[in-house]
């Protein structure tokens, strides 16, 4: 889906789903960030949004910055790296935000967990509009 489209359909539901997640980072990109990667990746993949907050407004922040420092984490901070197009588009005909379509990692490949915080505490799994700790059971 195109992402006006894909803005457009959050703004009809009035709610982020399993599989979109929106975040403003106006101050930079947030911390959550890699929980969110590593619960998409965990799952079938995702949609990341950034610099567009909770109510669907554009925040305009550094485009750029957010997704230099996005493709760093996605490539450094998890384990397996994450691979995958990182693109500045455009919504409502003159905002810029960040996409990012994060991939599901391949059975073999997971848990995708964040590698400061190990295998068990670092992997996340999507559910609802939330990133949760993936857990042994």
């Amino acid at each position: 889906m195109e992402t006006q489209e894909l803005v457009d359909d959050l703004r009809r539901r009035g709610v982020e789903t399993t599989r979109v997640e929106l975040k403003a980072a106006a101050g930079g990109l947030p911390k959550s960030t890699v929980e969110t990667l590593s619960a998409f990746a965990n799952a079938r993949g995702g949609t990341l949004l950034l610099d567009i907050d909770n109510d669907l407004r554009p925040v305009d922040a550094d485009v750029e910055a957010l997704r230099d420092a996005l493709s760093r984490m996605a490539s450094t901070d998890l384990v397996p790296p994450l691979r995958g197009e990182i693109d500045i588009e455009v919504i409502d005909g003159k905002h810029r935000i960040v996409r990012f379509d994060v991939p599901e990692v391949p059975l073999e490949d997971k848990p995708c967990y964040v590698s400061t915080r190990g295998r068990y505490h670092g992997s996340f799994i999507r559910s609802g509009e939330g990133d949760h700790r993936l857990t042994r059971r």
